[in-house]
């Protein structure tokens, strides 16, 4: 029989990873002196030196703080859309799930119209019609992210609105708020945090793809996707200004994407059956 490592075990390494990452992102003022927007035209295209870690771009920035100031504007957007989503979703799967057959199919049909359409494609539309800006880039991934929340929220309350604490607070006369979020929410949350980080790899995914196609934030702010797009020009001379981008992008993809797999492993009730 096959021994089941401790929860702590799996998720200490890509928690340890994804804490690193955020405490270096949110250190980088301190860490580096540079300012990501001042030019230094004599040091164009520079390779990676003691005095500028990463190297420089194409106007003589330095890779380091941009890197550092990208990689913080993309967790702080992902952080935000994410915490909005599921806060949405949680409301509307609470609602759906505990209420009567004609609201479930109302919202329920919202979820399939989202579904419906390819999420990159809404968000294009938004951004485009949204004056520019981080406040339109976060409410047009939320509106696209809170789909899928709600739809697993309600498939657990369709599940725990029968158990036995659930009836037995009806019967002492407890109000239905009081039932979900008492009873039935902290029963239910265990897929929402699952949800939360792999949402967070894909909206990081989702806006430096779209600053890569010059469709994301102003380019005023140093982005990932930005700074790859324009490093595709200098790949035969300067490789480090599209290569080092991209590193940090797929890195912080990785790490989320890793802690977010071994919460899923251990909080998912239907993997844990092949593990024992």
């Amino acid at each position: 029989m096959k021994i089941k490592r401790p929860f702590f075990c799996d998720t200490f390494a890509p928690a340890l990873a994804v804490g690193l990452l955020v405490l270096t992102v949110l250190a980088g003022p301190f860490l580096v002196r540079q300012s990501p927007y001042q030019s230094e035209f004599a040091h164009v295209l520079q390779a990676p030196s003691l005095n500028h870690w990463l190297g420089t771009d194409e106007l003589g920035r330095d890779m380091t703080s941009r890197i550092l100031r990208g990689a913080r504007m993309s967790l702080l957007i992902a952080a935000t859309v994410q915490s909005a989503a599921a806060l949405l979703g949680i409301l509307v799967g609470l609602i759906a799930g505990y209420s009567n057959r004609m609201i479930d199919g109302v919202l329920m049909s919202l979820v399939d119209v989202m579904y419906g359409f390819p999420a990159l494609v809404i968000v294009i539309v938004l951004v485009a019609v949204l004056p520019p800006g981080v406040p339109s880039l976060i409410a047009a991934l939320t509106f696209v992210s809170w789909a899928l929340p709600a739809s697993v929220m309600r498939s657990k309350v369709m599940l725990l609105r029968n158990e036995e604490y659930v009836v037995a607070a009806q019967a002492l006369g407890a109000s239905r708020v009081r039932i979900l979020f008492r009873h039935v929410l902290p029963n239910a949350i265990g897929p929402m945090i699952v949800l939360f980080t792999q949402g967070a790899a894909a909206t990081i995914i989702s806006e430096s793809a779209l600053s890569y196609m010059g469709l994301g934030l102003p380019t005023s702010y140093p982005t990932l996707g930005g700074m790859i797009a324009k490093g595709r020009d200098y790949l035969l001379g300067s490789p480090h200004v599209a290569l080092v981008p991209t590193c940090a992008l797929v890195l912080t993809i990785l790490c989320i994407n890793r802690l977010g797999n071994a919460l899923r492993l251990h909080l998912d009730p239907r993997l844990q059956r092949f593990q024992n």
